[in-house]
């Protein structure tokens, strides 16, 4: 439970999901894999409460930690979620063109 809040699973393959996790856990299977920081380290989609606020979140494995931006500082937290689903994919666009769903 994060935050007060409780999560159900999704029981649809396809369907994303936010599994809960804790400082020094290993990432959840699927998790979505969002960029590179500039040591070339994985990042991956999270979201953490802070201050009140529900925030999107980077999670850094190597760092075994999530963190978040609030009043202009990086914070690391030691409770958040971490997106999943295995068959998540980023698409390239050309101009305005977005693809569909």
């Amino acid at each position: 439970m994060i935050g007060g809040y409780g999560w159900v699973p999704v029981e649809h393959p396809n369907t994303l999901m936010w599994v809960p996790c804790d400082s020094g856990d290993p990432l959840p299977r699927g998790a979505v894999h969002v960029g590179m920081d500039k040591s070339g380290d994985r990042l991956y989609a999270g979201r953490a409460f802070h201050e009140g606020d529900l925030l999107p979140a980077k999670i850094n494995p190597s760092h075994s930690t999530a963190y978040v931006c609030w009043g202009g500082m990086e914070h690391a937290m030691s409770h958040f979620e971490v997106l999943c689903n295995a068959s998540v994919a980023w698409q390239s666009i050309h101009g305005n063109a977005i693809p569909p769903n």
